[in-house]
Parts: structure tokens; sequence; C-alpha cells
């Protein structure tokens, strides 16, 4: 997802039907779509979390019934959340990995993340290559220290890549094929030293091109790597990318091409409202709590598509003391899940 420097307390194919229902309409018969997993966007913060604090995470996560974590990255900047830890504690790494256990949790491991990555990628092709090549090298370091973390880890499910994806940056043959190239070495590298577990990267639409275009990015970009397992789709509501009107065409363009290439399909479900900054800006990411009306047409939408909806993030916009909206949406999450057992 969106990288943001931003606190936390605790801390088909397109011809397809697209719309089972209609926004807004009444709840249909059974169980309503939930969420299944969550993002977990470590920060400077959780470095210096007790032991009770990751409790009380996972506590609330257990509320909500979450069956995933993914873990955005490991590195970011100096920091790093696998290795060290203040005071003697456990890395946050390992926390999270010994309590998703016990809670039944499985865990993707997100690697290093480069806050510089949308303007790296923004040069000259030949630039972008150096670059990717740079970053893969550094990439490796870091899965080559994760082995010993994860290897004898039950919670462990594999790992996620933290270079997103959009469909506008690699449109040029050029910058595709640098593209292709990086992921294709890279994820072979971690088939290779961990062949069990799964690889997931995830991307975003701009609502630039046809959805037919993107379908066809994407098909390309997974045939090119085909050790990529999982296909993240982010669903761009909170940063207003998409719409809840052209997000189902573009969910099912993603989808498709994860079909044809026999990969699974995941959806991001942004449960925020950004109100400033944006990834190339100066000024800091700024987002609140989305009301849960706007939080239930995406999850009803983007169920036509999968039933692993991954919130971006329970922690800052669910569990925050900080966000007032945050206690109210997750209130309200909850509400709605008590009346969908109510109607089994």
């Amino acid at each position: 997802m969106y990288a943001c420097k931003r606190r936390s307390l605790l801390a088909a194919a397109l011809g397809a039907p697209l719309l089972a229902w209609s926004r807004g309409s009444a709840m249909p018969p059974g169980p309503g779509p939930r969420l299944s997993g969550t993002y977990l966007q470590l920060l400077k913060e959780h470095g210096e979390w007790t032991h009770e604090h990751w409790i009380r995470l996972f506590e609330n996560l257990r509320r909500l019934q979450i069956s995933r974590i993914v873990v955005q990255w490991v590195v970011i900047d100096d920091l790093n959340f696998h290795l060290t830890a203040r005071g003697g504690n456990k890395s946050p790494l390992m926390e999270i990995l010994e309590l998703a256990e016990p809670a039944g949790m499985k865990v993707m491991v997100g690697l290093n993340h480069d806050p510089a990555y949308w303007e790296k990628i923004a040069q000259s092709p030949d630039v972008v290559a150096v670059y990717l090549a740079d970053r893969e090298a550094r990439t490796v370091r870091v899965i080559n220290e994760l082995i010993p973390v994860v290897e004898s880890s039950p919670s462990f499910a594999g790992w996620y890549l933290c270079d997103e994806i959009d469909d506008t940056s690699w449109r040029e043959a050029a910058a595709a094929s640098t593209l292709h190239s990086y992921l294709h070495r890279l994820s072979a590298y971690l088939r290779l030293i961990s062949p069990a577990a799964s690889i997931a990267i995830s991307g975003f639409s701009n609502a630039e091109a046809p959805a037919e275009q993107v379908q066809h990015f994407w098909d390309g970009l997974l045939r090119a790597a085909p050790a990529i397992g999982i296909v993240i789709f982010q669903d761009g509501i909170g940063v207003h990318k998409l719409t809840l009107d052209t997000l189902a065409v573009y969910a099912a363009a993603v989808r498709a091409a994860a079909q044809s290439t026999e990969r699974e399909f995941w959806s991001v479900v942004e449960l925020f409202e950004q109100t400033g900054g944006k990834p190339s800006d100066t000024a800091p990411f700024r987002a609140v709590a989305a009301p849960f009306s706007r939080v239930l047409d995406q999850l009803r939408i983007e169920a036509v598509f999968t039933s692993d909806l991954i919130a971006f993030t329970a922690p800052d916009y669910m569990f925050s003391l900080l966000d007032p909206g945050a206690r109210a949406l997750f209130t309200a999450y909850l509400q709605y899940m008590a009346r969908s057992l109510n109607r089994n």
C-alpha cells in the first residue's frame, strides 16, 4: 500500500457480470462479506512496544476474526524490525509471528521498503535498471537475514514484495521489460531459498488506461515472474484513485489476469479517507478513518471478485485512539459482524 510516514497509537473476464447488488441496496440473505486479513505497517514506535502492546493488538485482531496478516515491510530507512529491539525485547517481527500462531493467523512477511521508490522509478529506463539491480541486492541481503527468523515459525506463510506496481510507471516497453526482469530474478530467488512459501505482490490502478490494457499489463507481468503466486489489488478508494463506480471494472481486469495465469487474487479494502499529502509530495500523508457505510460498499463490491479481503489497515484506522472515527468504524464493523451471525 501507499507508504506513509504517519503515527499510529497502536502504532472473471471483463465481460462477466461485475456486480451482484446495487450500492445502497439491502443486504442479501446470509453472512455479509468480511475482512479476512489486514496489513500491518511497522513504524519507529513499534520498535519500542512492550509485549503487552502486542498482546492488545492481537486481542483486537481476534475480535475482527482476522486470519491473515501482511507485514508491509521489515526494513524502512535505517529501521529494521526483524533483527533488533530496544531493552532486550523481542523484535517486532518475532512478536508478530509468535502471537499469530496460537491465534491461528498466517503471516506474509514484507521485505525492505525504499521511501524514494516512486521518485527513482520515474527516471529513464537505464537509470531505473541500475536502481532495481541495487535494490535487488539489498533485498537479497534482507531475505538472507530473515530466513533464520521465519523458517521455524508455523505462522509464516510467505513473502510480500514491497515494490508496489501501478499501471502508469511501466507503460513503456523498455520500462516494463526492466520491471519483468527484476521481478523474475527476485521472486526466483525467494522460490529457491524457501520453496514452500507463497510470494505476493500488490498493485493499484490510476484509472488512466482502459481496463483491457491494465489486464494485458498484469498478464505480462505475471507470466514474466512465474514464482509470484498472489496478486493483491489495492482498491484505491481511500486515496481517490478509483471510485465506487469504477472499482469493479479495474478489479475485474486484474483478477482476469490473475485467473489466466492461475494466480490467487486478493483485494485491499482501504479503511481510510486521505486528507492530505501524496506519495510524491514532501508534505506528510494524512488520513482519517472512513465511515463504515463507505467501507461496507467496498466490501460488497470486492467480495464479488475474492473472499480474501485485506484491510489497510485495521491497527491504524480501527484501533487508533488518535482518530475518533477509528473507534466508530471498529464498533460499527463489530455490530455488522454480529448482525451477520444472527442472520444465520
